[in-house]
């Protein structure tokens, strides 16, 4: 008597199996899932067979099993290959935290640019690499990087490892992140360059401000006047104080008459005629005369009469 007409299933067993495959399919890399297709499309036909007595359901389970071992084996081995190549080109700089995560010493691109920076890049696999970018990180070890800096930092690998999907890319991501650190001291240095340069066109602007002084008008020239007499005057009124309380009551007396008389400026500044009042004086009555009209010799005679003297060729 056959399985069938003894009433038993001959699919039964084969949910568990499919649960399986896809479990398996969505851990690994799509050509794995690709290929794990490939297994259900055998198993399907694995089916029929079993339906004819021609395999069991354990058989197929154990073959399952192996591939997905030999998925595990192959994800191992190419994280161990890339470590090992790593390891060659990055003999100091390189070290393994774990059997998924790495550490590498970054520096600028040599001969580019004289740094003191220096960063370390934490790659952390995933159980989709390459297919998948590796979970990346930076940590400044030497010198300093912003928030900023560290995010660009950061976003320009996880581009490059996009490009590179596929393929081992931690070297490739190392050589991005050497000349992205070139990038960012020189960002630094042009920087410092404009600030520097900004900074003294404002000094240069200020002392052209000053040598070239304030114009002045004749409104601001009677408020600089105005405050400046207020000023003067303040301050010869306390020297006054100062001076009165060292005088006797006769001296006071006497030196406050003195200080009531207006001083010549300040008659000139009361009547600006005063500057040509004398010469008006002068002119009164004045007649111009001509030394042309007058004889000297004759002059010359009165005064050696006045003398008693007298001259002749034949003395």
């Amino acid at each position: 008597m056959s399985r069938r007409t003894a009433g038993l299933d001959p699919w039964e067993g084969w949910v568990g199996c499919d649960i399986f495959v896809d479990a398996a399919a969505t851990r690994y890399k799509p050509e794995w899932r690709r290929s794990n297709e490939a297994i259900i499309a055998n198993s399907i036909s694995a089916r029929t067979r079993w339906s004819n007595w021609q395999i069991s359901p354990r058989s197929l389970y154990d073959t399952q099993l192996a591939q997905r071992t030999t998925i595990m084996s192959d994800y191992k081995a190419a994280i161990q290959e890339e470590y090992e190549v790593l390891e060659s080109i990055f003999p100091d700089e390189l070290k393994k935290i774990s059997e998924d995560k790495l550490q590498i010493d970054v520096i600028p691109e040599e001969g580019q640019i004289d740094s003191n920076l220096k960063v370390i890049l934490g790659i952390d696999y995933t159980t989709n690499y390459p297919d998948e970018v590796p979970n990346l990180s930076l940590e400044p070890e030497e010198g300093e990087l912003d928030e900023e800096e560290l995010e660009s930092l950061i976003n320009g690998m996880k581009a490059v490892g996009e490009e590179n999907l596929g393929m081992a890319m931690v070297f490739t991501l190392v050589t991005h992140l050497r000349e992205a650190l070139v990038e960012v001291i020189q960002k630094r240095i042009e920087k410092e360059k404009q600030l520097e340069s900004e900074k003294e066109r404002q000094l240069m602007e200020a002392e052209a401000a000053r040598t070239r002084g304030t114009p002045v008008t004749v409104v601001s020239f009677s408020e600089w006047r105005t405050k400046f007499m207020a000023e003067m005057k303040e301050k010869q009124d306390r020297e006054d104080d100062e001076k009165l309380k060292g005088l006797t009551p006769k001296e006071r007396d006497e030196w406050k008459k003195s200080k009531s008389k207006p001083t010549g400026r300040q008659l000139f500044e009361k009547n600006r005629d005063l500057a040509t009042s004398d010469a008006n004086y002068i002119e009164e009555g004045v007649t111009s005369v001509d030394i042309t009209q007058y004889d000297r010799t004759a002059a010359r005679d009165e005064e050696e009469d006045d003398t008693g003297l007298h001259f002749s060729d034949s003395d």
